[in-house]
């Protein structure tokens, strides 16, 4: 059985398995533990950015190299907020900047798919992420630029993270996995 332990506002712990289980902190050792033998057990208090795990009963502190792994993650997530943050600024076309969100992606989408069904009437406006420019598009083929020019910048921008995610993942310490900069 796995277990989770994390630390409640009150200083208890609660560890978590089947079920929770509330258990009080005396020093250095964890009463109550549901398994004493369960090594893999971590309490990762954010506030003082100290991590234990607890072994036998006891709160151990968690070397680098066991650290590495959660430092890696917390990177990770950094580079994907930073990928969003990148697509929340849209693409450029004819001087404006147009959204890439998932909602407008999904849009462009299905108005590409719809393009040329005999249904699918043009001209076709489309707004800036301001809205205080209006693309318009009289065919098929003038929306095909806009439409490849929004895939070819989410492309890149997804494509852009690719190296940094690389080097994190690649990181042997702490020492080279805060060499890593994203400065995308």
């Amino acid at each position: 059985m796995l277990y989770a332990i994390t630390a409640d506002d009150t200083g208890e712990i609660i560890v978590w398995g089947g079920a929770p289980l509330r258990t009080a902190v005396d020093g250095e050792t964890a009463h109550e533990l549901p398994d004493a033998g369960v090594a893999d057990q971590r309490v990762i208090d954010t506030e003082r950015g100290c991590c234990t795990k607890v072994v036998d009963g006891r709160f151990v502190p968690m070397t680098d190299a066991e650290r590495l792994p959660g430092w890696k993650q917390l990177r990770l997530q950094g580079v994907d907020a930073r990928t969003d943050e990148i697509l929340a600024l849209g693409f450029g076309f004819e001087g404006a900047r147009f959204s890439l969100s998932v909602r407008a992606q999904s849009r462009m989408e299905g108005v590409w798919q719809l393009k040329d069904a005999p249904e699918f009437t043009w001209p076709l406006q489309w707004s800036s992420i301001d809205d205080l420019y209006v693309a318009n598009f009289d065919s098929a083929a003038e929306f095909e630029l806009f439409f490849l020019t929004a895939v070819g910048t989410l492309r890149a921008v997804i494509q852009s993270a690719y190296p940094v995610r690389a080097a994190i993942v690649a990181a042997s310490d702490r020492a080279a996995l805060d060499a890593i900069e994203d400065d995308r």
